[in-house]
C-alpha cells in the first residue's frame, strides 16, 4: 500500500505541499522528499514498520516479517522498520533488549525468499 493509499491525497498535498507539485511519479517525489529509496514508510506508530518496496515479492517479504515481529512478545511493540529489496531484508530502528535483536534476524531468514540480512538495530539507552 502506497503513502497515498494509506492517507489520502488530499492528507498528501498538505503535506507534501510544493513537492507535489512538480510532476512525475508519486512515489519517487516521495522517496526524494523523505531520503529513502525504493520504499515508502508506514508511518502509522504502530508497532514494527514495513518499507514496501516496488517488487512484489519484496513486499510479500516485508509483510511476512512483519507478521511474525507482530506475533512476537520481545518485537511487536517496538520500533522496527523492515525493508526488503532484491531479497535483502534491512531492519533499522531500536530495541530494549538484545534478544529483540536477535529473534527479527531469525525471523527474516526464516522467511521464504530471503537472500541476506543486514540487521541495523541499536539498543535504546
Amino acid at each position: 500500500m502506497t503513502l497515498l493509499q494509506r492517507v489520502g491525497f488530499s492528507a498528501l498535498a498538505f503535506v507534501m505541499g510544493p513537492v507535489a507539485a512538480f510532476g512525475g511519479d508519486l512515489d519517487a517525489r516521495l522517496a526524494s522528499a523523505t531520503g529513502v529509496q525504493g520504499v515508502d514508510r508506514d508511518t502509522s506508530g504502530m508497532g514494527p514498520r514495513e518499507g514496501v518496496a516496488a517488487n512484489p515479492e519484496d513486499r510479500r517479504i516485508a509483510r511476512d516479517i512483519r507478521s511474525v515481529l507482530d506475533q512476537d512478545p520481545l518485537t511487536r511493540s517496538t520500533d522496527i522498520r523492515v525493508e526488503s529489496r532484491d531479497g535483502t531484508v534491512a531492519f533499522h530502528g531500536s530495541v530494549g533488549e538484545k534478544k529483540a535483536i536477535n529473534a527479527a534476524s531469525k525471523a527474516a531468514w526464516s522467511t521464504l525468499g530471503v537472500r541476506a540480512v543486514q540487521n541495523n538495530l541499536t539498543l535504546k539507552p
